[in-house]
């Protein structure tokens, strides 16, 4: 039943917030923040702006989850987008690979990197744009395309937020792109990789680049995604990981990295090379 659904959503809303690390001093403010955005989007359909890193914004619009966790905690993912805080630097590449709207997009260009974001579903890469537009960067470039394991085109899902992928029986066609060549010979400081389950195929785009050690760190989605779309557990991404000399780490609640060389749960993991 919708009122169902809408209390559990309400639940899950307030324990976000409530335990979310960055609202330990300002958890009733918050709370309060959700419940006016959350009454004047649903009468008057209205959105509003969420502040995302020290500088950065973003546009929030009901039912986008990823953007709606920026207005409820800054940074919204802890501890993974304390160590991208902690590790980029000022002119480094970062990758955002499945940026959906652009919070880490926005996250790691206010931190001086410059960007190049992937986002192939059309009513999403509009909002991306909106907000890249909004804070004014220069230091981004968009490529309306899924980074996969062949170049070319697919079919993808439409109008499903931040859970659009690759679908058989999906109504739009994407254009494909192989990370390596779009990498070339450029070293790319850092790479998040939330693609819904295939992100084993982005990094098959990607193994030249991975072999040679030229992507210093990669942040992968853990979910049981994969085994949804692809019948198949996180074992072959962290089998090719490790192939091409990455370790796989999972960051502790302060943001620095443990390694973990057999990961278990759904938190999302992060590789670098071992040497």
């Amino acid at each position: 039943m919708l009122s169902n659904r809408v209390a559990r959503e309400s639940s899950e809303i307030v324990n976000f917030i409530w335990n979310h690390p960055a609202n330990r001093s300002k958890r009733f403010t918050q709370l309060a923040r959700a419940v006016n955005f959350q009454l004047r989007a649903r009468m008057f359909n209205h959105r509003v702006q969420a502040a995302v890193g020290k500088n950065g914004k973003v546009w929030v619009e009901l039912h986008r989850t990823g953007a709606t966790k920026a207005l409820y905690a800054n940074p919204p993912d802890w501890p993974e987008m304390v160590v991208w805080e902690n590790y980029l630097k000022e002119g480094d590449a970062f990758y955002d690979v499945g940026a959906n709207i652009g919070v880490y997009t926005v996250f790691a260009a206010c931190l001086g990197a410059n960007v190049t974001a992937f986002e192939p579903a059309k009513d999403t890469v509009a909002l991306l744009y909106e907000n890249i537009e909004l804070n004014r960067f220069t230091n981004v470039k968009v490529f309306e395309a899924a980074a996969s394991d062949t170049k070319g085109q697919a079919t993808f899902t439409s109008n499903l937020d931040c859970v659009n992928r690759f679908d058989p029986d999906g109504i739009e066609k994407v254009e494909t792109v192989l990370l390596d060549d779009i990498i070339g010979s450029q070293q790319v400081s850092g790479m998040k990789i939330d693609v819904e389950g295939y992100e084993q195929y982005v990094l098959q785009g990607a193994k030249v680049a991975l072999s040679e050690h030229r992507i210093g760190l990669i942040q992968i989605e853990w979910n049981d995604m994969s085994t949804l779309v692809l019948g198949e557990d996180r074992t072959p991404t962290a089998d090719l990981l490790k192939s091409c000399g990455y370790e796989l780490l999972r960051p502790d609640n302060n943001g620095v990295l443990i390694p973990t060389p057999n990961p278990e749960g759904t938190k999302d993991i992060f590789a670098r090379p071992k040497d």
